[in-house]
């Protein structure tokens, strides 16, 4: 009884502004009239009357006022989030520059500490000082048994893949029409011949220049012989030294010389079995070069250098040169290659003139193209001169392999001039294009493993090497970095032009709340005068100016941790008052609605204050009078009795409020 009136009066109270109107809705008057605990008979009385009345025992004003507190709440938490708002772009910028200056400031003292651990390692009158010495009477041992070993193991792989050349060759070419099939044979065996060759060009590059003695070795041909070569070499004074003895591949070499003279002569059958014969030498070579290869890295990659005798700055020098002439060798080779397959096609007699001029052409293209590379002549260029040595200290020095194609009187037909004058003339430079050749693939190897060796001592016989890699991979890092403090503040809609702490000439950023107190995240316009352009000079000096590098780094370690504090100082005051904000937020949020598991729907949800405590006390004195009267469903909700309402229709509105 009455809860219809009760939600009724709880959904539509608010839609009214005055008590003539709460009057004129008979639901409404009812649930006040009976709320007031006035009679019946006052709804017979004047209007002007039944207001005064009901004006003087409410106001009813307070049915359509929110509740104060819910007021209050409701600011709180809009505010908050408001400057929440407003300040995290601030706490943003700072931490994205923060964060940028401290990946700095760890990798700077890292460097700094390996620089100080290694000084003190690398003293001469410190505790390392007889490893030092060592160390620097043995550095030629070192090169010339690691050159050889691994020059020796790469040429070993490269030979078996001729190798497999050869065998496909023969399965290609055995079971062709000698007639029919005559070009395709033809092709087979000069190919057959130009890998024999190629594999003799592989093997006798595959040496190294002996530092301390001057003497070329090489693990796979007896050179400087008689019989194999053996390298030894002793990492640490105090470990034992070890010997590899090489392998002596003439005859294997022989053989596959005669197994292209026989190949060429249509023996296929005894060609081919004497190449799977005498490949098992060459196979057992690559096999146990493998192992010893892999041996000597690891032990290479064991050893911590003492010794700063070495001139790094020349080293590298070198090692440029070599790397660049590497390069040269190898367009080189296949110029070679082009220029001797043209020879071969010049050699036909039955070309016609114009076929004829139009391969002179090409084979003049590549001449040129040859030229190029060949001159000017230099003394870094080892393709135009008979190599270089280098000190790297008072007991070894280092020889880098060098040919010039420049000589006439060795290289006559390399010259742009040169051009076959007839096919006889083609047949005879096809051949001496193809020696030409096998000379430039044999110094293509030599200046790898030369390559090779001086990246090795840049790398791994250089204390400093390590931290002088890490302190070159800051400096290219620094522009990242700086672009990692890019925030989305003031950027257009293509994310260009955000606020950035670290940028060259970016001011300090401001931000305040709502009530007008600011904030402020200084700006670090300096910190690529202070920090990026010293950590730059200490890189340059890395390798010439120790003291130099040291006092850079220093510089812009300390100029990072200043720019640190400052963006920390900022960020406490910043973070402090968003953490407060945060929990005004949290303790003023609005209460979200439960679930609905079903499709009741609570009309008393929306009611203040006020209302509900005036439809309880209408319900409660309605409970009364309903009692009074022994109504079976009120008793049956246990209604209580003498304005208890515990129970009855106001107890079901406790529960739902």
């Amino acid at each position: 009884p009455g809860l219809r009136e009760a939600a009724y009066f709880s959904r539509s109270v608010g839609d009214f502004t005055s008590t003539v109107q709460l009057l004129s809705s008979k639901a409404l008057r009812a649930v006040i009239d009976t709320g007031l605990g006035l009679p019946a008979q006052f709804a017979q009385a004047d209007l002007d009357q039944q207001i005064r009345v009901i004006e003087n025992r409410l106001d009813v004003e307070d049915f359509f006022t929110e509740d104060s507190e819910g007021t209050q709440e409701a600011f709180l938490y809009n505010d908050a989030k408001a400057n929440i708002a407003n300040l995290s772009p601030g706490q943003q910028a700072g931490k994205s520059a923060l964060t940028s200056i401290e990946t700095i400031i760890e990798q700077l003292r890292s460097i700094q500490g390996q620089f100080t651990s290694i000084t003190d390692a690398t003293d001469p009158l410190g505790p390392n000082a007889a490893e030092i010495t060592f160390q620097e009477n043995n550095i030629g041992e070192l090169i010339t048994a690691g050159g050889a070993i691994e020059a020796a193991q790469k040429a070993s792989q490269e030979a078996t893949d001729l190798i497999a050349e050869m065998r496909k060759l023969y399965f290609d070419t055995k079971d062709l029409n000698p007639v029919a099939d005559a070009a395709e044979i033809a092709a087979n065996q000069e190919r057959f011949g130009e890998i024999a060759g190629e594999i003799g060009a592989v093997l006798a590059g595959a040496s190294i220049i002996d530092p301390e003695t001057g003497v070329e070795t090489n693990l796979l041909l007896p050179i400087p012989g008689p019989g194999p070569s053996t390298v030894t070499y002793q990492l640490e004074s105090t470990s034992a030294a070890v010997n590899v003895t090489g392998y002596d591949l003439s005859g294997f070499l022989a053989d596959i010389q005669t197994a292209a003279t026989d190949f060429q002569a249509g023996n296929y059958v005894a060609a081919n079995n004497l190449v799977v014969a005498t490949r098992t030498s060459l196979y057992t070579a690559r096999n146990d070069l493998i192992d010893v290869n892999d041996t000597y890295q690891a032990d290479i990659d064991s050893v911590e250098y003492f010794s700063t005798a070495l001139d790094m700055t020349a080293i590298t020098a070198a090692r440029v040169d070599a790397q660049q002439s590497l390069s040269d060798a190898g367009r080189a080779v296949n110029i070679l290659t082009q220029l001797e397959d043209l020879a071969k096609q010049l050699s036909d007699p039955a070309l016609t003139a114009p076929e004829r001029a139009a391969l002179e052409t090409l084979f003049s293209d590549q001449q040129v193209a040859l030229d190029a590379i060949l001159n000017p002549p230099a003394p870094n260029n080892y393709l135009t001169n008979g190599g270089a040595t280098l000190a790297l200290n008072g007991f070894s020095t280092y020889t880098t392999r060098g040919i010039d194609f420049n000589n006439g009187a060795l290289y006559p037909d390399i010259d742009p001039a040169r051009i076959p004058a007839d096919a006889a003339d083609a047949a005879g430079l096809a051949t001496t294009l193809e020696a030409i050749r096998h000379d430039m693939m044999t110094l293509e190897r030599q200046l790898q493993t030369d390559t090779d060796q001086l990246n090795m001592l840049e790398t791994r016989s250089d204390p400093f090497g390590k931290p002088n890699a890490e302190l070159q991979a800051l400096t290219d890092q620094l522009e990242e970095l700086k672009a990692a403090a890019q925030t989305e503040i003031g950027a257009d809609e293509d994310g260009n032009g955000g606020r950035n702490l670290l940028a060259e000439g970016t001011t300090d950023l401001r931000v305040y709340t709502t009530s007008g107190e600011s904030f402020v995240m200084r700006g670090a316009d300096t910190y690529g005068l202070l920090v990026e352009d010293f950590i730059t000079a200490a890189n340059s000096l890395a390798t010439t100016d120790r003291a130099g590098t040291d006092l850079a780094i220093d510089t812009a370690l300390n100029n990072a941790l200043s720019f640190r504090d400052q963006f920390k100082t900022d960020l406490r005051h910043i973070t402090a008052k968003l953490n407060e904000l945060n929990l005004i937020a949290q303790d003023n949020a609005p209460e979200t609605d439960p679930t609905e598991t079903s499709d009741f729907a609570n009309p008393y949800k929306d009611a203040n204050a006020f209302t509900l405590q005036f439809i309880q006390r209408y319900l409660a004195l309605n409970d009364q009078a309903t009692q009074s009267a022994n109504n079976p469903y009120l008793l049956l909700f246990g209604g209580g009795a003498g304005g208890d309402d515990s129970g009855g229709a106001s107890g079901i509105v406790n529960l739902l409020i």
